[in-house]
């Protein structure tokens, strides 16, 4: 036989780790070389998720018709870094250098956390309140859970400071959620680097997550469907009886 020019992936998903997602919301017809998917749902909500592979035929029954093997699995939308971490006792200091400071801190509360991103700003407020919009062009990141980062100046500044500027310290879990700052810090650099000092009220825990705010969806961890990558359904032409075509798994 050869692949039909019909198969097509198919997907189907609910809520919930019992539900029949044949029931729940279908995404049809998507390419049969497709090997992944993302699902928005509710951050902490399960869902049902089935992939198989179709092409539009039916049984005698009425039945669509799918390849073997299909895939079927349980996943939980992950939409936050949870727990929140705390953070305390953060403190900087200058490089031996002169040209950056070192930053470290404690952190309770860190079972979701995979790395550390420090993000800095000209106000307090772009730090509390508008965090995510640093993210990936005013951020620092640890590659592991140590805590403690240097930055340059340059990396700060792009030369020598010369502004107030503002620093958050916050988590970040392996599918990429970054919770609000834990810690907040400040110095003023109108006339080049200096160290800065913990504001008060910093520590607490960092809550909500960047970016997520009170949203109710968040992006599930990534579906992987390629089990069923090389798994095509074929089909056989009519007998010479004139047979219906039937299918092959």
């Amino acid at each position: 036989g050869m692949e039909g020019s019909n198969d097509f992936v198919h997907i189907y998903h609910c809520s919930g780790a019992s539900c029949d997602p044949l029931t729940g919301t279908a995404i049809p017809a998507q390419a049969i070389t497709t090997n992944s998917w993302d699902l928005v749902g509710t951050d902490g909500t399960e869902y049902t998720v089935l992939v198989r592979v179709e092409n539009g035929n039916t049984d005698a029954n009425g039945d669509t018709l799918f390849g073997d093997p299909s895939a079927s699995m349980t996943v939980t939308a992950d939409g936050s870094v949870t727990p929140a971490p705390t953070l305390t006792n953060a403190a900087a200091v200058k490089t031996a250098t002169d040209d950056g400071l070192t930053f470290t801190w404690d952190a309770a509360d860190t079972g979701d956390v995979s790395s550390w991103v420090l993000c800095w700003a000209g106000t307090q407020d772009i730090v509390n309140n508008e965090f995510d919009s640093l993210l990936g062009n005013s951020c620092a990141e640890t590659a592991d859970t140590t805590t403690s980062i240097t930055v340059t100046e340059q990396a700060m500044c792009g030369g020598t400071c010369a502004a107030d500027m503002y620093f958050g310290i916050a988590g970040k879990d392996t599918v990429g959620n970054v919770a609000d700052p834990g810690v907040d810090m400040y110095a003023d650099m109108k006339e080049g680097l200096d160290i800065p000092d913990v504001i008060d009220g910093g520590g607490d825990p960092a809550g909500e997550d960047a970016g997520i705010g009170n949203a109710v969806y968040a992006i599930i961890a990534l579906v992987v469907i390629a089990v069923i990558g090389g798994a095509y359904i074929l089909t056989r032409g009519a007998d010479g009886d004139g047979d219906d075509k039937e299918w092959d798994y």
